[in-house]
């Protein structure tokens, strides 16, 4: 039983990688050829919400680092 729930947990993490990815390219690649600045940075943040979820996945410490950074930034557009 432990080994199955072992299984399931390193299969949803590769899961949600796989998804990561795909919304990285979608996003970078969408964004790419997208003409207009809002649709562009939409885009933009389709991909960085897939990075996050990879940061997320891998590294509490970068975790932490990208959330402080984009919410400096986020502070600092204001």
């Amino acid at each position: 039983f432990p080994r199955l729930v072992v299984l399931v947990v390193i299969s949803d993490c590769y899961l949600l990688i796989l998804l990561a990815g795909l919304r990285i390219v979608i996003g970078s690649v969408s964004g790419i050829l997208c003409p207009r600045i809002k649709k562009l940075l939409a885009y933009s943040r389709v991909a960085q919400r897939g990075w996050l979820t990879v940061v997320a996945l891998q590294s509490s410490e970068w975790f932490i680092y990208f959330t402080l950074y984009r919410t400096l930034v986020a502070v600092a557009l204001r």
